[in-house]
């Protein structure tokens, strides 16, 4: 039986001057290795949800529990914005391996354990490559690693791929899958798109206009792998026609 590793009890949370609060008394579960997107309106409080998820909004009522128990979050979730955020005096390898630096690793051990999983994310021969020199899919493979070298168990995406062109995109949303099923992080994934939603997925969060005090959920039926086949399933297009009318109401 899957466990639950985060859970979000009873929050409220409003922005300072504003009369109507972004959420109120919302709650949901997050399973352990579980791949879960988040669509909704703009201003409906998603990259703020995804902010006190990670511990950096803290003047919010409720309670932030991991695998059962309140903790500082600081430092525990990883969260990847929309910005790669990547260092551009270091190299590829250089930030891949900074979580490990950060950690208390030598330079040279961090370096070392980087580069043992390069190649498992297309990274191989980019090694001495400074970040202006990369396109964006690539700027956001070293993103994701450095990511998974923190050690966390859950990352907290906020539109990573929005800013890449539609090929790009298509490939990296594969990429990303692939990356999800070898190291089995809990993944909490922004979007805007409700077709890449639905096809990363095994369940989609919908988000209303606030004050949000429910979180609508969509299982997602389809098993993994998921191929591009998938989007022309009558069932992918139905699920992704019911979000769609969901978002366009609010409920």
């Amino acid at each position: 039986m899957v466990a639950t590793l985060l859970e979000a009890k009873n929050i409220s949370y409003g922005y300072e001057g504003m009369s109507q609060l972004i959420f109120d008394g919302l709650s949901f579960t997050v399973q352990d290795g579980e791949f879960v997107t988040l669509v909704g309106p703009s201003g409906c409080g998603k990259t703020t949800l995804l902010h006190i998820l990670a511990g950096l909004i803290t003047d919010f009522s409720g309670n932030i529990l991991l695998d059962g128990m309140e903790v500082e979050r600081l430092g525990k979730i990883s969260l990847m914005p929309q910005q790669d955020l990547l260092l551009p005096w270091r190299t590829v390898l250089e930030n891949g391996s900074l979580p490990l630096e950060i950690k208390g690793l030598t330079k040279m051990d961090a370096q070392k354990q980087a580069r043992q999983i390069l190649i498992q994310f297309g990274l191989a021969g980019f090694e001495n490559v400074y970040p202006h020199q990369l396109s964006g899919g690539m700027r956001q493979r070293v993103a994701f690693l450095r990511s998974i070298l923190t050690g966390n168990k859950i990352f907290l995406l906020d539109e990573p791929f929005s800013a890449l062109d539609a090929l790009t995109r298509l490939k990296m949303q594969e990429w990303l899958l692939n990356m999800w099923q070898k190291f089995k992080p809990t993944i909490i994934f922004i979007t805007h798109d409700v077709e890449e939603a639905v096809f990363l997925a095994q369940r989609v969060f919908l988000l209303s206009p606030p004050p949000n005090k429910k979180i609508i959920e969509y299982p997602v039926p389809f098993f993994y792998p998921r191929s591009r086949s998938l989007l022309g399933n009558e069932n992918f297009v139905k699920l992704r026609q019911e979000i769609l009318a969901g978002l366009s109401t609010g409920e």
